[in-house]
């Protein structure tokens, strides 16, 4: 089990492995009290444990505050979003060139809908889900509908061409049986296309138990592609396949992240930061 187990409040509990539900484990790092990244010992996989329980995390994302917070969640999302735009920008039209754009979209966790906004070229219909309330009513502006709630209050007889999630997975306590119940609504032949943090990238090598993704408390699974298309294989995708996808973030916010303070005229730069996160499509069943 690696370290002795400390007692913990009624918020938080251990876990095995959320993809192969073994108990053995190994610390990797100590992060906040009481949290820590561990390695399932039978598959290799990297998740936080211990960790909050479900139904209070989802308090916290059913909070006007988490994408405005300065604890949990987003500390400025808006301040974020010219970066976030020229990241969407730049990676749908690597959809594009990949032909993977056209006919319905959905997106999981649309938060304020900039991704929604950028693909509106390239979709015929775009929906998505978002639990913040808040967050949900700015982004229905920007799409032919957004859901307030998850994936399990899509109608089941709605049907998608492309479904995509960027930062979503990460979150999720019961990875297989997400990825199952999106693949509902998903169309036979369709792509499900998901961004999630690298632990696998030179940046979490580089910054150790301070990588920005591992996020307390909401960060419960920490992907490399090996894991990533293993999941999706276990679901019964077929064909995965990585796409490029470099990050644009404000500088203001990467300098924070290394204790540093950049010139006050150069806060508002921009700067794209390469292998921070994974991008795979996967191919449902033809």
């Amino acid at each position: 089990m690696g370290d002795s187990l400390e007692q913990l409040d009624e918020r938080h509990e251990y876990t095995n492995c959320p993809i192969c539900s073994a108990a053995g484990k190994k610390v990797l790092y100590h992060l906040v009290a009481p949290y820590r990244v561990v390695t399932c010992t039978a598959c290799g996989f990297h998740y936080m444990d211990p960790r909050l329980r479900e139904e209070h995390m989802m308090e916290l994302y059913g909070d006007d505050s988490y994408f405005g917070s300065e604890t949990v969640g987003y500390v400025d999302y808006t301040m974020q979003e010219q970066a976030l735009r020229l990241t969407f920008r730049r990676f749908i039209k690597v959809m594009a060139a990949a032909g993977l754009t056209g006919g319905s979209l959905l997106e999981i966790g649309v938060g304020h809908g900039f991704f929604l906004d950028e693909a509106r070229a390239y979709f015929d219909y775009r929906v998505g889900t978002e639990m913040s309330r808040s967050a949900a009513v700015n982004a229905a502006k920007f799409a032919d509908c957004v859901i307030h709630g998850g994936c399990s209050d899509l109608p089941a007889d709605s049907r998608f061409d492309c479904i995509v999630m960027s930062q979503v997975l990460e979150h999720v306590y019961h990875p297989k049986a997400f990825i199952e119940r999106i693949m509902v609504n998903l169309n036979r032949g369709g792509r499900l296309l998901i961004i999630t943090p690298d632990i696998g990238n030179f940046w979490r090598v580089l910054m150790r138990a301070s990588w920005p993704s591992f996020k307390v408390p909401e960060h419960v699974l920490f992907f490399n592609r090996y894991s990533l298309v293993g999941l999706l294989k276990q679901c019964g995708f077929r064909e995965a396949r990585s796409l490029p996808y470099p990050h644009a973030f404000p500088l203001k916010l990467v300098a924070a992240k290394l204790n540093l303070t950049p010139p006050k005229r150069l806060e508002k730069l921009n700067i794209w930061l390469p292998h921070t996160s994974l991008a795979i499509c996967a191919s449902n069943h033809v």
